[in-house]
């Protein structure tokens, strides 16, 4: 048998660090229970967890297509995608994050999708669900209408968040992350690296059929009281280095790239609120995003695309921002008490 024989179809990589038992079972036992007629392998990578995970991990060996990667250095999401990615041996690549789950369809699905369409970059429908109903059976669909994209059309769904820049419920080639790593180092990693993986691809198909689930955990980011104003740093460097290439493609001043962008300096402000910078820093780039998203608020009235209410959250940011902290914020607790 010829070493390409004897290659996977597709490569799974799951990344962990640190994530409650439950979720790494209800993780991986959904990845190695996929109703895949061909071959694939999963690559579990453990990013130097100093709890349990790595025990339990080690459970999932006796599977002759599971791989698993012990990294001696805590390397973060990017860091251990990337290892994933060297250590794949398959022509394509999907990602799933180690406490999220998937659908028994999943690579049946991207797989079967490539191949009817020809495209190079598969996304498809996820849903989120909180951590208290995450053991909540699911009743997946297999049905899909499936949409085809070039570029243009796909940067454009981009910004109107109708695809989700995160790298998981995804298929890509290996090649294209060989080439254009995740940044490491840095939060927001997969958003940072978003448009520049897009860009490298000419043909998209998006299945709006839910075979992903994302699970929101106490600890993410919205529930925080407190968070490191180098998050604050991170967030603002990735929706930069996410938009710019963006930009440079549609124009500055395109409609899509003006929406999306006030959406991102929204979600900065929100998260400003909670870092823990010096006053003066955290002013500072506070200011700076409401200025620029008052500078687009002409272009985004002009926008059909634009959801009516994000254009009021944008209105009302760049009038008060104290009354909108006040409004939103509300909103947020009413959001966490029903995830409790």
């Amino acid at each position: 048998m010829s070493a390409d024989a004897e290659k996977p179809v597709v490569s799974i990589v799951a990344t962990f660090h640190n994530i409650k038992p439950a979720l790494i079972r209800r993780c991986v036992d959904s990845l190695v229970a996929q109703r895949f007629s061909k071959s694939y392998e999963l690559i579990l990578v453990d990013d130097c967890s100093t709890d349990d995970t790595l025990t339990i991990l080690r459970s999932y060996q006796g599977y002759d297509f599971v791989t698993l990667l012990e990294l001696s250095t805590n390397v973060g999401a990017g860091g251990a995608r990337n290892a994933g990615i060297r250590a794949a041996r398959a022509k394509y690549v999907t990602f799933v994050d180690g406490d999220d789950f998937v659908s028994p369809y999943y690579l049946g699905l991207l797989v079967g999708t490539q191949a009817a369409t020809s495209a190079q970059f598969v996304v498809s429908k996820c849903v989120i669900i909180p951590y208290n109903r995450v053991n909540k059976e699911r009743d997946w669909k297999r049905d899909a209408d499936v949409v085809v994209m070039d570029r243009s059309q796909y940067l454009e769904a981009l910004c109107y968040e109708e695809v989700t820049e995160s790298p998981w419920g995804k298929l890509a080639p290996r090649e294209l992350y060989l080439q254009h790593p995740f940044p490491e180092g840095m939060s927001y990693e997969d958003v940072a690296i978003a448009a520049e993986h897009a860009l490298c691809c000419e043909r998209f198909a998006f299945v709006p059929t839910v075979v992903y689930g994302y699970v929101m955990r106490p600890e993410s980011v919205v529930h925080k009281s407190v968070a490191p104003f180098k998050q604050a740093t991170d967030f603002r460097n990735a929706i930069t280095a996410m938009l710019n290439p963006i930009a440079r493609t549609m124009g500055d001043d395109a409609l899509p790239l003006c929406y999306r962008r006030c959406l991102e300096l929204a979600r900065l402000h929100s998260l400003l609120k909670v870092t823990d910078g010096k006053p003066s820093e955290v002013r500072a780039m506070d200011r700076k995003a409401i200025d620029q998203i008052r500078a687009s608020l002409p272009a985004i009235a002009k926008d059909p695309k634009a959801p009516l209410r994000n254009v009021a959250r944008f209105r009302i940011l760049a009038k008060s921002p104290a009354m909108y902290d006040k409004l939103f914020g509300a909103f947020e607790a009413i959001k966490k008490g029903v995830e409790r």
